[in-house]
């Protein structure tokens, strides 16, 4: 899996994490609160594979 970050002008970060062409977004307001998210969006990812 990849995890990709983007600060976004207003400060808000994007997660993009990507796995075999599969894609999770998300966004968080402060880089403390990356790795929670980050952790949602594999999740959610492991979730789509075995469905």
């Amino acid at each position: 899996m990849t995890t990709e970050l983007t600060n976004l002008p207003c400060g808000t970060v994007q997660l993009k994490v990507c796995s075999n062409h599969l894609c999770e977004l998300g966004w968080v307001t402060s880089h403390h609160l990356v790795p929670t998210k980050e952790a949602q969006l594999k999740q959610a990812l492991r979730h789509h594979k075995t469905n």
